[in-house]
């Protein structure tokens, strides 16, 4: 796993100014880690028992 930490936090570092990347896991809940924070994670969880809208989504 640290191989694969090393490796993805090489690709963030790589890409062009602006460009958002975020991790998506799921199980009874869906956590959206943006990986744009450097130092300070920033997690979003979301109730997987629990439908919202594409637009309410984009607002987190």
């Amino acid at each position: 796993l640290a191989a694969l930490k090393a490796e993805l936090l090489r690709v963030v570092q790589g890409l062009p100014e602006g460009v958002r990347v975020a991790l998506v896991t799921f199980s009874a809940s869906v956590w959206v880690h943006d990986l744009g924070f450097e130092g300070c994670a920033r997690v979003v969880v979301f109730n997987g028992e629990r439908e919202l809208e594409s637009d309410k989504v984009g607002e987190f």
